[in-house]
């Protein structure tokens, strides 16, 4: 079957009007959604989200509303974990 996507406005349908693609994949990934997550693409305000099967769009725009882009989430790109030694 043909992928499927799905487009949302990044300012208009997320939670912070922003999205971390590596946030939004784990937050699709622990969602009821078993279709396979192909990739997601941000250009501008346009927010493409790519399946091998058609999904609920219900629950896609669910966890779209939810996406939070300010969670600290180990391992991404723009996220560090900043440490201090101090010394006596």
């Amino acid at each position: 079957m043909a992928s499927t996507k799905y487009t949302y406005s990044i300012a208009v349908d997320t939670l912070n009007a922003a999205v971390q693609s590596d946030g939004l994949t784990d937050d699709i990934e622990a969602s009821a959604i078993v279709q396979v997550l192909e990739r997601i693409e941000t250009l501008a305000d346009v927010l493409d989200i790519w399946f091998d099967n058609p999904v609920t769009k219900a629950t896609l725009d669910s966890v779209v509303a939810a996406h939070d882009d300010t969670v600290w989430r180990p391992g991404v790109a723009g996220f560090n974990l900043i440490t201090q030694q101090v010394f006596s």
